[in-house]
């Protein structure tokens, strides 16, 4: 249930207690058949962990998707993708990727602390030649 996955990413896994930094980039993919079994549930919950900083991607998968649903569970319109079925995700990996990166790279923080040894940070590795 989409909402579910929300709530969770939102209260469990881009929390300190599991590691998320305050000046770190939060990105969050959501692969989806963009037909939540409770929509206004996830109405309620999409915004909430956009509320929180993370950047959230919607891929939609299938002839049945939402197209205004997905446009809910992604942080912008321009974090919407759809798929016909999983064997078309690898032709629009490298965008959907881009994009992704793209949508890191905005966020709070993404330069902060860009000195020294920064194998987490792929823009600093770049600047440092690694």
């Amino acid at each position: 249930m989409t909402h579910l996955a929300l709530d969770s990413a939102r209260n469990e896994y881009y929390t300190s207690a599991c590691g998320a930094r305050p000046n770190a980039a939060k990105l969050a993919v959501v692969v989806t058949d963009g037909m939540s079994t409770f929509p206004e549930s996830t109405e309620a919950a999409a915004p909430a962990l956009h509320a929180t900083g993370v950047k959230v991607v919607s891929i939609g998968i299938g002839s049945g998707v939402s197209q205004d649903e997905l446009k809910i569970i992604a942080s912008s319109v321009d974090l919407v993708f759809s798929a016909n079925n999983f064997d078309v995700l690898d032709a629009i990996e490298k965008e959907v990727s881009a994009t992704a990166c793209e949508a890191a790279t905005s966020l709070p923080g993404y330069l902060e602390g860009c000195a020294g040894s920064c194998s987490s940070n792929l823009l600093c590795m770049a600047k440092n030649g690694e």
